[in-house]
Order: C-alpha cells, then sequence, then structure tokens
C-alpha cells in the first residue's frame, strides 16, 4: 500500500482491476462493432484498443511475465495501438488519405526501432519512458489534427462542439490532448526523479495504470457516443432526401429555402430558382416499365447537380418535377445555369440500364430581392412559368408535325 498525498493505492491489486476493467470495454467495442459492421473505421478502433490494452499489460507487469523483450513488445504494442486507433478514427470520419497513412507508419517504424536499440544498449529506464511518451504524444497529436480537420478546421469544429453536432469528436480531441498532456509528464517526472524509486517513480507508475485504465474506458465511451451521433445525422439525411435521387425532399426544401431568403433579406441579396420538369416523362414508364424510369430520375438528377456551387439547393419537388435554387444569383446568372442545364439534358443521351433515353426539360425562371423573397410566392411563379413553356414547346412539337 503507498500513500500517495492523500489518496491511498493498494498496488497489489491495481494490476489485476486494471486489466480486467480494459478487457471488459475492448469486449464492449468489439461487441459494438459487431453490431455496427456497415459503419468503417470501428474495426480498427476496436483492435487498435485491444493491442495498446495488451501493450499496457505488458508494460506495467499486468500479466505474470517480464523481462526486457517482454517490457520492448509492450512498448511496441501500445505504439502500434495508437496507430490502429488514428486509421480507424480517419476511417470513421471518413478522412484517410495517403499522407497519413505514410507518415504514421514512419513514426510507428522509428518509434520501434529507437526502443529497441535503447533496449538492447542498456539505456535507463526512464530515457525509454521519454522516448515512449514523445512518441506517443505525436500519434496523439496526430488523432487530434485528424479530428479537427475532419470537422472542417479549427473554427467548425469548434462551432460544431457548441451546436452539439460533434460532441463525441470534441470529447475525442479532448481525451487525447490530456493522454498526451499526462504521458509528458510522466516521461518529465520520470527522468528528474529516476533515483527516487520508492518516493515518485513508484506511486507514479500507479497512477499510470489508472490513467491507461481511464483512458480505455474513455475512449471506448466516446467511440460509442460519436456512433450514435453518425447514425443520428444519417437518419435526419435520409428523413431529409429523396431515396432515389438523393435531392432534398419537399418538405425539407421549403425549410431550407425559408432560412436562406431569410439570409439574403438581410443581406439584400438576390435569390434565384428554376423549377423543371421532364417533358412527358410518363410515356418512359409506359414504354419501358417503372424501373428504366426511376434509373432515369437518378441519372437526370445527376446531370442537373454536376457542376453546382456549395451554396445551390436542389430538390425533387414531386414525381418528375425538380428545384433548383441559387442564392445570391441575379437575372442573367439564372439564365445562363438554366440555358446550361438544358443544352446538357439535351445533348446527353442517357442509358439506364443499357437502355437509350432522350429527355427535353421544360424550365420556369424567377429572381426576386427584398420584400419579394417569400417562398409561396416564389415557387407559385416558377411553376406559372414552367407550365407556359412546357405548353409552347408542345405547340411546337404538334405545329412541327
Amino acid at each position: 500500500m503507498w500513500d500517495y498525498g492523500t489518496l491511498a493505492i493498494d498496488v497489489s491489486s491495481l494490476p489485476f482491476a486494471v486489466l480486467l476493467v480494459m478487457l471488459v470495454s475492448c469486449m464492449a467495442l468489439f461487441a459494438h462493432w459487431f453490431s455496427n459492421k456497415a459503419i468503417s473505421g470501428l474495426n480498427l478502433l476496436a483492435v487498435g484498443v485491444l493491442v495498446f490494452s495488451l501493450g499496457s499489460g505488458l508494460q506495467f507487469n499486468y500479466l505474470p511475465i517480464s523481462g526486457i523483450e517482454i517490457a520492448l513488445v509492450g512498448e511496441a504494442l501500445i505504439i502500434f495501438g495508437h496507430m490502429w486507433v488514428w486509421h480507424g478514427i480517419a476511417d470513421f470520419l471518413q478522412n484517410r488519405h495517403h499522407p497519413l497513412v505514410r507518415f504514421s507508419f514512419f513514426i510507428g517504424a522509428a518509434a520501434v526501432g529507437i526502443l529497441v536499440y535503447q533496449a538492447y544498449a542498456n539505456v535507463d529506464f526512464a530515457v525509454r519512458v521519454v522516448t515512449l511518451a514523445v512518441f506517443v504524444s505525436i500519434l496523439s497529436g496526430g488523432i487530434i489534427y485528424t479530428l479537427v480537420r475532419a470537422g472542417g478546421g479549427s473554427g467548425r469544429f469548434y462551432k460544431g462542439i457548441i451546436r452539439r453536432t460533434m460532441v463525441g469528436a470534441g470529447m475525442m480531441a479532448g481525451l487525447f490532448l490530456v493522454h498526451m498532456a499526462y504521458g509528458l509528464y510522466r516521461g518529465f517526472e520520470t527522468y528528474t526523479y529516476a533515483d527516487d524509486l520508492i518516493g515518485t517513480v513508484q506511486p507514479l507508475e500507479a497512477f499510470s495504470q489508472i490513467e491507461a485504465m481511464l483512458f480505455v474506458v474513455m475512449l471506448a465511451f466516446i467511440i460509442i457516443i460519436m456512433t450514435a451521433e453518425r447514425l443520428q445525422a444519417e437518419l435526419k439525411i435520409q428523413e431529409m432526401t429523396d431515396p432515389l435521387t438523393r435531392a432534398l425532399n419537399r418538405r425539407a426544401y421549403l425549410e431550407v429555402m425559408k432560412a436562406v431568403l431569410a439570409r439574403a433579406r438581410r443581406l439584400a441579396e438576390p435569390v434565384s430558382v428554376i423549377m423543371m420538369d421532364i417533358d412527358k416523362f410518363k410515356k418512359i414508364n409506359v414504354k419501358h416499365g417503372r424501373r428504366i424510369g426511376d434509373a432515369t430520375l437518378a441519372e437526370f438528377a445527376s446531370l442537373v447537380m454536376e457542376g453546382r456551387r456549395g451554396q445551390d439547393v436542389f430538390c425533387r419537388f414531386g414525381g418528375e418535377e425538380f428545384v433548383l435554387m441559387l442564392p445570391g444569383t441575379t437575372e442573367e446568372g439564372c439564365k445562363l445555369v438554366a440555358a446550361r442545364i438544358r443544352s446538357k439534358i439535351e445533348k446527353t443521351a442517357l442509358v439506364p440500364e443499357g437502355v437509350a433515353v432522350k429527355l427535353t426539360v421544360s424550365m420556369g425562371l424567377a429572381t426576386a430581392r427584398g420584400d419579394d423573397l417569400d417562398a409561396e410566392g416564389m415557387l407559385n411563379a416558377v411553376d406559372l412559368r414552367m407550365h407556359k413553356d412546357q405548353k409552347m414547346s408542345f405547340e411546337k412539337i404538334e405545329s412541327a408535325g
């Protein structure tokens, strides 16, 4: 029993308790992965946490084996555990890229190489602790960087935490920041007081076991939180989008449109709207079947969405009718966009499921400013103009025939 300040630690039972809690946390993570196999990255996260736990067990002698080789394996497993967690987080956030992979493997190889050299060169234990702490800190820093980068940068990452859309990512960044800080503190204290084995180093190692245990428990807990946030976000996206075309559905579009128009009124900006209707689409369903008709709608939507700006809002308004909202776009700009879309549709030979389909589209355009920025009024205007355009097109076809 050590009395470290005011906290008494039963060192004899601590390793068993720490190892048990770590293994239970790993089991929970693997169960979580098996129940959410469709989410990428959870497998690497579960494996990474398990590898880190085993490495900690070897480093802190939780297991009934010892020796320089065992300690070295433990240190290597801690490094590789952090690497796998980093890759798992990158996959989970869909933010893995080749420079990240190369850098992480370089850090891992460098860490293991230096630790092997130090182990067999009989380098002091305190120096090895510092070396491990430095490389773990680098990997932890990389994980924090990936979290912030996936969140759109520090500004958007902070806003996401405040708006409670990235709580899990914020908690994980904080956890690795504390983990990194404690590792450096442990290395500094061990190196500074290496001669004071009983008074400082051994109690510090006991606290390091507790830190490793809490780190694994909190990491497993936060991964589950992030998965819940991910599933909730995907459910919200499914509620807002048309499953066939991946465009916004009508209800979500009307909500977004009201917000866009309110912002445009504050900033005194114009907003343009284009309503589109595929001419004689029912003939495609009758001639080729509904499956080809659905595939045609999906390809049409993809063509319209190609090259659009990030702020433009595309919606399947109903049936074969679509609406494209262009914030900050004048009448001239709206006409150019409409002409580009019409030309692309008419010149592109769609081949849904191997069936050649030729489309034409009727359009209605409207641009509003100031007090005229009214959702219902603008939609009524483009609807009337679209049907007028459609009628004129049909009359041209009939007169030509």
